[in-house]
């Protein structure tokens, strides 16, 4: 996607930049932690499969968060270039109907990201900024056993994402430091498509709930992760 290129070709030119005018060294950061997302499409589907199939998947609120990025520190300055991996899954057996309906979620962010440090005290940093970029969403429904040959209903879709960030660190040695995010993500998907052709859907054909309305997640929410972070010349 057009987005992607420009995101790359942007981190691309910071890395090429004179060193000798802006003096810096290199970063990368890796976290763990979850998600809250407050998405009527997802939940929605978990609703109609409760009221369908007499199961108790409940609502899907959150799920768990990997991410990383690779960044050049400017005195306190830092911009990078990251990606992440949000997932979830969630099992309920029917007693009705001797089934087990599963439903999983996952998302891939790729982002250009920018911070900076305006708190730096003996060994602790305090950090704010934001990241912008695009977002691949996917979901899977799977019934077993099924009528349908252990049928597998995939779906996929592309949206955007940005988010604002403040970081609080400590730094462990000099190049090594513990670290905990928190932030509030603005994320809004297209239009999902199923990704393989089934008894029921072909290949790229949009999925559609009973009303006629099109199947789009909005991934807004917070985001809370702890990690650690490097830094070397």
């Amino acid at each position: 996607m057009k987005i992607i290129k420009l995101i790359v070709i942007v981190f691309a030119v910071i890395v090429l930049s004179d060193r000798e005018v802006h003096a810096f060294d290199y970063g990368f950061y890796s976290g763990f932690g979850f998600s809250y997302i407050n998405s009527k499409g997802l939940n929605k589907i978990t609703e109609g499969l409760d009221q369908g199939y007499v199961t108790s998947l409940g609502k899907i609120r959150f799920p768990l968060n990997f991410e990383g990025a690779f960044a050049l520190n400017f005195d306190k300055s830092k911009v990078g270039l990251g990606a992440g991996y949000e997932f979830t899954s969630r099992d309920s057996y029917s007693s009705v109907y001797g089934i087990t309906e599963t439903v999983s979620y996952k998302s891939i962010p790729i982002f250009l990201q920018y911070r900076y440090v305006f708190f730096k005290k003996l060994k602790w940093e305090i950090a704010s900024g934001a990241n912008a970029g695009v977002v691949y969403s996917s979901l899977s429904m799977n019934t077993q056993p099924s009528v349908q040959s252990n049928e597998t209903f995939g779906m996929k879709a592309w949206g955007c994402v940005f988010s604002a960030d403040t970081d609080f660190s400590y730094a462990l040695s000099k190049n090594v430091r513990i670290f905990n995010s928190v932030g509030f993500r603005f994320s809004k998907t297209g239009s999902f498509s199923y990704s393989s052709d089934t008894s029921k859907h072909s290949k790229g054909e949009k999925v559609l709930f009973s009303d006629g309305s099109n199947l789009t997640l909005n991934l807004s929410g917070l985001k809370f992760l702890i990690g650690i972070a490097l830094k070397w010349s």
